[in-house]
């Protein structure tokens, strides 16, 4: 289960996630700061076929990236939407360094964007204020909860294999 406690962000992220909560003038609920690869590899699952799911085990091999490609397949079919493109290892989330957030609207968070569109993009707005990557700001697939580091890319190709968390060390 994904975390939402602030203090497992690193620091930079902590703090830029604080001013954010504080600079809109509703309240934003942060509902996942980090995730775990095998949380991570559930959701990636989601709506994915059998065979999409080898050739993202067999490129995780070829990398190296063995412990990824085995939880990956240990953690079995998952049912529901697609969620992410990012696979285990590959979520800045693993790192600390991505949180999720929503805007609620009395009391209750304000998941469909269309009809919540000035939350959401005040949310996103100041969000790059504060110099953090809006997910909402991506051309091809859109993640407006999403809020990171400047970063962009694939973790995995910036050399953080090995750094990312398990489930047993978020417990």
């Amino acid at each position: 289960m994904a975390s939402r406690d602030l203090s497992l962000l690193v620091p930079e992220l902590k703090a830029k996630a604080e001013a954010l909560v504080q600079s809109v003038p509703f309240e934003v609920l942060i509902y996942c700061t980090i995730r775990s690869a095998e949380e991570q590899a559930k959701l990636w699952r989601q709506s994915r076929s059998a065979k999409v799911i080898k050739e993202k085990i067999g490129i995780l091999v070829k990398y190296g990236h063995l412990e990824l490609a085995k939880i990956l397949e240990e953690v079995g079919p998952q049912n529901g939407p697609p969620v992410t493109h990012a696979g285990p290892g590959e979520s800045w989330h693993q790192y600390g360094q991505a949180f999720d957030a929503v805007p609620m609207i009395n009391g209750k968070p304000a998941w469909t964007i269309h009809k919540n569109k000035a939350e959401w993009t005040e949310l996103g707005k100041a969000a790059l204020a504060l110099g953090l990557n809006w997910g909402g700001n991506w051309p091809k697939w859109a993640d407006y909860p999403h809020f990171q580091l400047p970063m962009t890319g694939n973790p995995l190709k910036q050399g953080l294999s090995g750094c990312y968390l398990r489930d047993r060390d978020l417990v």
